[in-house]
């Protein structure tokens, strides 16, 4: 046998594994939707090795309207380094789940998740050759079904999908819609008003000073503008 039919032979295990995850609809690292937002349910999940030797977690997300409906795509995040961890915990979270507190529970974590089925929306927009995969917020029941035309937009509304994506918005008391950007007051859900300082467009998610001086990030969906103060008028003594 020759060195590389050695080596073809050693990738059987791999080739194995690919060919099921193919089968399964989830394709492992090969993508499938295209870029836009979707409704689906969180499907599959568990820990496990990359062929690389990465230790990581997956989820899978089915999608539930649209033309896509029935189409699966993975969501990975990295275990390997202590920085990667806290974009699973606030995704967990995402999910109406609480992080768990020992690592080693995140297994049954995962177990939870995927016998739930939790209904979310999430985005998938291009990275080069990858495809990022963004969670923005957990649906009610209710939320699946209705119009599927707007359940997912493809790529030939990409433009107006990035432009939404890069400028997430709080709705104001008076129904209009506010663009976040450094500098605004805003009123953080149980938290109390502070400043935007950043925000960050692929995760959606916005870091504010609040105005006790202690810094929290959060996700858009838990700001909105503070109540507006009637205008104060100033006194002033008239001399006769």
């Amino acid at each position: 046998m020759g060195e590389f039919q050695k080596k073809l032979a050693g990738l059987k295990k791999g080739w194995k594994q690919a060919q099921e995850n193919i089968a399964k609809g989830g394709g492992g690292d090969f993508t499938k939707l295209e870029p836009g937002r979707y409704k689906g349910r969180v499907t599959d999940g568990e820990v496990n090795e990359s062929q690389a030797g990465r230790f990581q977690c997956f989820m899978e997300l089915t999608v539930t309207e649209g033309e896509s409906k029935g189409e699966s795509q993975r969501k990975y995040w990295g275990l390997d380094k202590a920085e990667h961890l806290p974009y699973l915990m606030r995704d967990i979270q995402r999910l109406g789940f609480d992080a768990p507190d020992d690592p080693e529970e995140l297994e049954d974590v995962l177990k939870k998740i995927v016998k739930k089925k939790p209904l979310i929306s999430f985005r998938v927009k291009e990275a080069g050759e990858f495809l990022n995969i963004y969670f923005d917020k957990l649906l009610d029941e209710e939320e699946e079904g209705g119009d599927d035309s707007g359940a997912s937009e493809k790529s030939s509304a990409k433009g107006e999908q990035d432009a939404a994506s890069k400028d997430p918005e709080p709705e104001s008391a008076g129904g209009e819609d506010v663009e976040i950007k450094a500098g605004l007051r805003v009123q953080v859900e149980g938290q109390g008003e502070g400043e935007v300082k950043s925000v960050d467009e692929d995760e959606g998610e916005v870091t504010v000073k609040l105005d006790s001086g202690t810094k929290v990030i959060v996700s858009v969906d838990k700001l909105s503008l503070p109540p507006t103060k009637p205008e104060q008028k100033k006194m002033r003594v008239t001399r006769k």
